[in-house]
């Protein structure tokens, strides 16, 4: 018996976009917290605005700016962060 195709999500608006995207980011901090680093960084091109909208909507921060100096192309980047909880933090004092 051959195995069911994976299903295909394909968000008509892009309020349900962001909004699948939240519910995977909030599932994966619940299912990987306990062996995920406390931190997540990436960059993003500095005039790539809906991407760092993006990011700001899923709790990200801007941190630093740095110049990425190719190849293929120069470009002036922005370092987006996330802080994660870990299990002693989330507990509380």
């Amino acid at each position: 018996m051959g195995k069911a195709p994976a299903p295909i999500l394909r968000p008509g608006q892009p309020a349900d976009a962001e909004n699948l995207a939240r519910l995977h980011v909030s599932v994966w901090r619940e299912t990987y917290r306990h062996i995920a680093p406390p931190e997540a960084v990436l960059s993003v091109v500095r005039d790539n605005r809906d991407a760092r909208r993006f990011y700001a909507a899923m709790g990200g921060r801007e941190t630093g700016r740095f110049t990425d100096p190719g190849p293929p192309w120069r470009s002036e980047n922005i370092v987006v962060s996330w802080r994660f909880s870990t299990p002693s933090e989330a507990a509380g004092p």
